[in-house]
């Protein structure tokens, strides 16, 4: 998933009744799990003019960590 749909998925769940992430820490985080091997980057893709999206997909060392 992209940050954005990962945020949505979360509210669509309910763990933002829990969690307040705004937009910017999501994006912080993901650095983070990228800089430490727990995902890595997918496919960009950019629908109209819309920004580009980056999928990230979720690594071995990620599955264990989780």
């Amino acid at each position: 998933m992209h940050p954005y749909e990962m945020r949505k998925v979360m509210r669509e769940r309910h763990k933002d009744d829990r969690l307040v992430l705004k937009p910017g820490s999501l994006y912080n985080a993901v650095t983070w799990l990228l800089e430490e091997k727990l995902i890595e980057e997918g496919a960009s893709s950019r629908a109209g003019r819309r920004p580009q999206r980056t999928t990230y997909h979720i690594l071995r060392a990620g599955e264990i960590e989780l």
